[in-house]
């Protein structure tokens, strides 16, 4: 990079000029640039913002320049040390570093690549960048044997003709961020309700499969609490849902329309097709069972994960999280800019390629990541415990981000734990725990027998979206792709269980 720069390359032992230390800290600047570019390209991408709880913020912008700002200082001072007192070997080192290098930026843009054009991962695989690699260190190699006065001068001119990418990312981040704020709708009064008003919960539990939890579950996996809810209540062995992507799925289901695609358009509205011959229509503009709820003066509680219903639907108290198992730290949680610049960093360190294999890694000191697992489970967990039993509410609707794969919950020991040992299957069990759980709270303020509770699901398992690892232990035999949903409706008052399988 720097060490490309003719006049710091060439210079003799003596004071180097003014034109020529600028001219490094350019490239210096430009290079630590192109090493953040996935970050630029996520803080760029507009569309992010739909699925983040915490808005773009000018820390975050901060953040990323502030340690493009240090790394590149951190590559002048060698640059400038070598051009000034090192010989002419130490100046042929630093130019091959500069070459060799270059592997860091271009797996950046790789991967901001991929985040942008999903298709691409099959052509990405490990043996092929482990020959992107070889190629790259071999090539140069071979400039700076061969051609190494050329080489230095192309990277040189390539570096300046990509310096002004950051400041004009940079301001359009902040224009961004200043001119796109999301925007939660205002919380409905509570109104009160007459002595016998209906209470009507409704769980949405992501990628629940019917198959794997009923008519195939493996013989090894007990759910007692499903079963019991089973046999009381209305049960439909054939449903199916609406989409098998949620983004389509859960809007189909709470509008009463099977739509068939959708468009983000902000961080606050979905354009969802109901027919391919008409025009988009926007989400936050169609009925829904919340609004048609509020209207004939019901109370309504939400509490979710992945979609931002607090922004999407009107309702009387509303609680939403990001996947923060998912998802990087800074879309659920609010971070200073000291931890944004940690997070950013050590992100980029685990980029370079076989950093994590010689130990390369920085420390964090924001939400640590033991107690991301299971966090989003956990956050609407204590959401869901609160408005079931909130004597106001008569409609909660609770979307669970569980048991959607991979596995984080540990049967064995009730404990949220990651790793290959744990499955889709381990998340089965925490959804018997869970309507354990809400069936308790119901019972202990004496609301279970006048609850109407439907449990069921956006869509079933996708075994096209997940590693065979990830759904269940070899034991448990080869899966195969079911298309139905659970749909368990339990009404208030009901003692004995319907099964329905048309």
């Amino acid at each position: 990079m720097a060490a490309s720069a003719e006049g710091l390359i060439k210079s003799p032992p003596l004071p180097v000029s003014e034109h020529s230390l600028w001219k490094a800290v350019i490239l210096c600047v430009s290079y630590a640039n192109l090493c953040f570019v996935n970050v630029w390209t996520d803080l760029s991408n507009r569309h992010l913002g739909f699925f983040r709880k915490q808005p773009f913020s000018q820390q975050e912008l901060m953040a990323v320049s502030f340690d493009i700002l240090l790394f590149a200082l951190l590559l002048w001072i060698p640059i400038c040390l070598v051009t000034r007192f090192g010989n002419r070997r130490s100046k042929l080192i630093l130019k091959g570093c500069a070459l060799v290098g270059m592997i860091i930026p271009l797996n950046a843009l790789r991967k901001s690549i991929l985040a942008t054009v999903p298709s691409l991962p099959k052509l990405t695989s490990l043996p092929l960048r482990i020959l992107l690699v070889l190629a790259c260190v071999t090539a140069g190699i071979f400039l700076i044997a061969r051609k190494g006065h050329l080489a230095g001068k192309a990277l040189s001119a390539i570096l300046l003709l990509l310096s002004p990418i950051m400041p004009v990312v940079v301001a359009r981040c902040s224009w961004d961020i200043y001119t796109n704020p999301p925007i939660e709708k205002p919380l409905a009064k509570f109104l009160p309700q007459a002595a016998g008003a209906p209470h009507l919960l409704w769980f949405i539990f992501d990628e629940w499969d019917e198959a794997l939890s009923f008519t195939r579950r493996p013989a090894n996996l007990e759910l007692p609490e499903l079963d019991r809810w089973r046999a009381g209540s209305f049960y439909a062995s054939d449903a199916f849902s609406p989409n098998r992507d949620t983004i389509v799925s859960v809007p189909s289901l709470v509008a009463g329309k099977t739509f068939v695609d959708k468009e983000l358009a902000g961080s606050d509205e979905l354009l969802m097709t109901y027919d391919r011959k008409q025009p988009a229509q926007r989400l936050t503009a169609q009925p829904s069972i919340f609004s048609q709820a509020l209207s004939m003066g019901f109370n309504v509680g939400i509490a979710g994960n992945y979609l931002p219903y607090c922004r999407l639907f009107s309702s009387t108290t509303c609680d939403w999280h990001c996947n923060v198992e998912f998802h990087p730290q800074e879309w659920e949680y609010p971070l200073s800019v000291g931890q944004l610049m940690t997070l950013f960093a050590r992100r980029q360190v685990r980029t370079i390629p076989l950093a994590l294999r010689f130990g390369l890694d920085l420390p964090v000191d924001a939400v640590s990541e033991e107690s991301l697992v299971g966090a989003t489970y956990r956050q609407i967990r204590d959401a869901a415990l609160r408005s079931v039993v909130d004597p106001r509410l008569n409609l909660v609707f609770i979307h669970w981000d569980i048991p959607h794969p991979p596995g984080k919950f540990d049967a064995n020991t009730g404990e949220f734990a990651n790793g290959p040992s744990r499955t889709y299957l381990d998340n089965l069990k925490l959804v018997d725990l869970t309507v354990r759980d809400i069936r308790l709270a119901l019972g202990r303020i004496g609301r279970w027998d006048d609850s109407t509770i439907l449990i069921t699901s956006d869509h079933p398992l996708r075994l096209d979206h997940w590693d065979s690892s990830a759904l269940a232990p070899a034991s448990a035999g080869r899966l195969t792709q079911g298309s139905t949903v659970p749909f368990i409706l339990k009404l208030a008052g009901q003692n004995e269980g319907f099964t329905y399988a048309k």
